[in-house]
């Protein structure tokens, strides 16, 4: 993994406007959504010059070029097929979690969650009108794994009711500077097939 640089913290104060680096004391450190502290990719800072300078900002009804883009790099660099005709455009990460656990679970559903992870991740599934199983992360050999053990052992029902949850992985985790490679973030999926769960990564 190539080391990516980040500004000075004095910096982010001093440019950032977001209330991540205005909603503080100076005294306070905010550690959310660390990749807002990054640079924007040269590509993606002309793309949007281009777009405000000739004054494009309307509204969208599609993903457009979006979605044949998308599913050629997810193609490339995790091996997914993915038909361009099911991506959809969302205003934001947290609303698209929000409305696919909406489509994807039925009334009552659970969804299993591996702190530590980003705290609003709880409230999106409280705003899903699902509730939460707790599958912590387990330190082994100075880092963080999957706890598979009890993710396995929360995947039952409660009742003899049959059960229906989702389970989410984060390609990477902000919260232990993790980057799962595919063999940890896709054992859920072994342990999903035997217990009547769905699995999706983030």
């Amino acid at each position: 993994m190539t080391p990516v640089p980040c500004a000075p913290t004095d910096t982010l104060r001093h440019e950032r406007s977001s209330i991540k680096w205005t909603r503080f004391p100076a005294d306070v450190l905010p550690l959310f959504v660390a990749e807002m502290d990054y640079a924007i990719a040269p590509a993606i800072v002309q793309r949007l010059v281009e777009r405000v300078q000739s004054s494009d900002i309307g509204y969208l009804d599609g993903p457009g070029e979006l979605a044949p883009v998308f599913a050629q790099f997810a193609n490339d660099r995790w091996g997914w097929v993915v038909d361009p005709a099911h991506v959809h455009l969302a205003t934001d990460v947290s609303v698209g979690i929000v409305e696919s656990l909406r489509l994807a679970l039925p009334a009552a559903g659970r969804v299993a969650i591996t702190p530590p992870v980003y705290p609003p991740f709880f409230e999106l599934v409280e705003e899903a009108s699902a509730s939460v199983i707790e599958v912590p992360l387990r330190q082994a050999d100075g880092g963080w794994t999957l706890n598979l053990p009890h993710w396995s052992a929360s995947s039952r029902p409660a009742s003899t009711r049959s059960c229906s949850a989702i389970r989410t992985t984060r390609t990477a985790s902000s919260s232990t500077g993790r980057h799962w490679s595919n063999s940890p973030a896709l054992q859920p999926n072994t342990t999903c097939s035997s217990s009547r769960m769905r699995s999706t990564r983030r």
